[in-house]
């Protein structure tokens, strides 16, 4: 069964079945009213095994399940870049850069000059 903090505690039949208009309503001015509130997520169908690892790294880590599956999906989420901005980034330094590509002997050269 479903449940929405902000309709008092209160249950519905199915998590399938939206809540009430009324309740919805609710939310939305409770998050307008709480902009800087966090997201909160529910997951269904977690299988066991995956919910022990999780809670044995949490353990193993001195957090709360929550915080390790925050971390996870910090982690998970890190290395996602957006191609279009990541571009447009680089055509921004390049834009700035003078002088031309530098010759790749050069870049040995001073690569093996720092390594000294």
């Amino acid at each position: 069964m479903g449940w929405w903090p902000s309709c008092g505690g209160r249950r519905w039949r199915s998590h399938k079945r939206c809540p009430h208009p009324e309740t919805i309503a609710r939310m939305e001015k409770n998050c307008r009213q709480r902009p800087g509130a966090m997201a909160a997520i529910t997951l269904h169908d977690v299988p066991d095994e995956i919910l022990s690892r999780l809670e044995r790294r949490a353990q193993a880590h001195g957090r709360s399940l929550n915080s390790e599956m925050v971390d996870c999906l910090k982690r998970q989420t890190a290395g996602v870049v957006d191609a279009e901005l990541w571009l447009s980034e680089v055509d921004a330094l390049c834009a700035q850069v003078k002088g031309g590509p530098i010759p790749l002997q050069e870049l040995v050269v001073a690569t093996e000059r720092e390594n000294q």
